[in-house]
């Protein structure tokens, strides 16, 4: 009798889960005719070989995405639930909470820039202060910096404080090219509490909030109208304001 009970609840579940789900695709189907975007319930965006300088892509393992939003025009695509396993090893990649090797993973919410192939250096924007508390995919180079406080000197004491920029030493000119004044100070203006990742491989440019798990339909269009003014200053599509 016992276990009739058990596999009717577990049966119950499966059900109510499977529903959720379902009207969940739904509520993103219908958000994305709205936006004038095109819908997919699990495609990937990715081709496999343009994620070299993304890790959170990369470096992470058994990627599921779910309720896809790409806009019709080409960019961005917004990829309301990215769902990953990571293997943490201190001695490659991993969460620089710890250093063992248990199986943890994540679910993000993701905006993505398809860029012009190499139109950008590669490089990873971190926010400070959010890394204890969750699991992220870092290279080796990434996972050291983070550890022991390194990161590119872009000569912005406020900037620093919030957020650390990596990238390989033959990159670091042009990066230092591309942050300048006016996108450091954008990127200190976002709002107290929020926390805002970057990374730029050759073909993409990705942002996502790690503290932030998954978007709800109504919170696209907030989440687009916090990261396309920084994706336009570094894509180099905003005007920099006039010099008083």
């Amino acid at each position: 009798m016992t276990t009739i009970i058990l596999i009717a609840l577990g049966a119950a579940m499966i059900f109510y889960a499977f529903k959720v789900m379902k009207q969940r695709a739904a509520a993103f189907a219908s958000a994305a005719a709205g936006l004038g975007y095109s819908y997919s319930a699990h495609d990937s965006p990715f081709t496999g070989t343009d994620i070299d300088g993304l890790p959170l892509v990369a470096l992470s393992q058994r990627h599921v995405f779910r309720n896809v939003l790409t806009a019709k025009g080409g960019s961005p695509v917004v990829i309301t639930e990215f769902q990953y396993d990571l293997i943490r090893n201190k001695h490659n990649a991993g969460a620089i909470s710890d250093g063992d090797s248990k199986n943890r993973g994540g679910n993000h919410s993701l905006i993505a820039y398809r860029i012009a192939h190499g139109s950008l250096p590669k490089f990873q924007v971190y926010s400070r202060g959010v890394f204890g508390n969750m699991n992220m995919p870092l290279d080796k180079e990434t996972y050291q910096a983070v550890v022991h406080g390194g990161g590119l000197d872009l000569g912005n004491e406020a900037f620093a404080k919030r957020y650390m920029v990596i990238c390989d030493e033959s990159a670091a000119p042009q990066v230092r090219m591309l942050f300048t004044p006016f996108l450091m100070r954008a990127l200190v203006d976002q709002p107290p509490h929020t926390w805002m990742h970057i990374q730029c491989s050759a073909d993409w440019l990705l942002f996502y909030d790690p503290m932030i798990i998954v978007l709800k339909p109504e919170a696209i269009a907030p989440a687009l109208a916090r990261v396309e003014p920084i994706a336009a200053m570094i894509t180099g599509k905003a005007a920099e304001p006039a010099m008083a």
